[in-house]
């Protein structure tokens, strides 16, 4: 049986029986669906390259945050000091792998 993880309001605007429906077990099990999610949704930007599925991305970032107990705030915190540290992508450097 194939799973997927859905937004929350997608069964009541898809009118998605409640037979087909069940909510992820545990943290683990919850994480693993996110993380396959954040795959497709990678994806879908990869063939789009639309702001809507950087949105889409960035939501399940989020969500991955909170199942792991922390904030997006505590990420992007960790982002500025990775950042002060070791710089951002905005030279566009690439580097030759030989």
């Amino acid at each position: 049986m194939r799973e997927k993880l859905i937004r929350d309001r997608i069964p009541q605007m898809a009118s998605i029986p409640h037979q087909r429906l069940r909510r992820a077990g545990d943290d683990g099990e919850f994480i693993r669906f996110l993380e396959t999610k954040l795959g497709e949704e990678l994806e879908e930007f990869k063939t789009s390259r639309s702001l809507e599925e950087l949105a889409d991305i960035l939501e399940v970032v989020e969500t991955l945050c909170q199942a792991l107990g922390s904030e997006i705030l505590t990420l992007t915190q960790m982002q500025d000091t990775k950042r002060s540290r070791n710089g951002g992508f905005h030279e566009r450097y690439i580097l030759r792998l030989d």
